[in-house]
């Protein structure tokens, strides 16, 4: 019926947020301070929803239950499809790619939890990242360059979706698996150079998608410092 459920986080959080966003871009204008609330705040710190994120513009131009389900959609087709490139490129056949990107997308996380929809949104370009970085080898090649910028936006997308929560630890997991990866290919082959160079280049791939998310990150780490909402979350 083109509704959502008035589910504490839509009602309270996500449906104001997500129109005041929509109504800046509708205007032509970046919707950088918030002036309803807290005698105005700046809306660029809030990373959740993300007013950087490509897809938020689907709340520009659809109503907002509409929006809602086709940026859940979205999201669970890019993590599908990342988790069916990851399996085909571990060698493991289409079928069972295909049977790894269905459980995936399909999966209770990424198909049932619409009263949090950036927690989905963030995890979704996981397992495509690890799919552009287990493709970049040690060349200096066209393709090789995309792989690169591939690895980028999906490093991108998980840092502007705006959960932390999901992109931080998912960041370690990456970095460990760049850091193993280089340990086991110089150890069997020997090739210290190659292993360095491509152990460089998959960092420069999530090095320059953070670059790309300072205008996420930045305000927030700002934000973070003046927030009461940050008191009792210390490690």
């Amino acid at each position: 019926g083109q509704r959502s459920y008035y589910q504490s986080d839509l009602t309270y959080y996500f449906e104001p947020f997500s129109r005041f966003i929509a109504d800046g871009y509708s205007r032509g204008q970046l919707p950088l301070w918030n002036p309803y609330l807290y005698c105005g705040m700046a809306q660029a710190a809030v990373p959740s929803p993300g007013l950087f994120y490509p897809p938020m513009l689907l709340f520009v131009v659809l109503e907002f239950s509409q929006a809602l389900a086709a940026f859940m959609a979205l999201h669970q087709l890019i993590a599908g499809c990342g988790a069916y490139l990851l399996v085909v490129s571990l060698g493991w056949g289409a079928l069972a790619a295909a049977v790894c990107g269905f459980a995936v997308g399909m999966s209770g996380y990424m198909f049932s939890l619409t009263a949090n929809y950036t927690l989905v949104a963030t995890a979704a370009w996981f397992p495509l990242l690890l799919f552009f970085l287990r493709s970049i080898d040690p060349a200096f090649t066209r393709t090789n360059v995309f792989r690169i910028f591939g690895g980028s936006v999906c490093m991108f997308g998980m840092i502007a979706a705006g959960r932390p929560e999901i992109f931080v630890p998912a960041s370690l997991l990456a970095g460990g698996y760049i850091a193993v990866t280089a340990f086991g290919a110089y150890r069997e082959d020997r090739m210290p150079r190659q292993a360095l160079t491509q152990a460089g280049l998959r960092i420069l791939s999530l090095t320059s998608g953070c670059l790309f998310a300072l205008p996420v990150i930045l305000p927030a780490a700002e934000w973070l410092r003046l927030s009461p909402r940050s008191n009792g979350l210390e490690l």
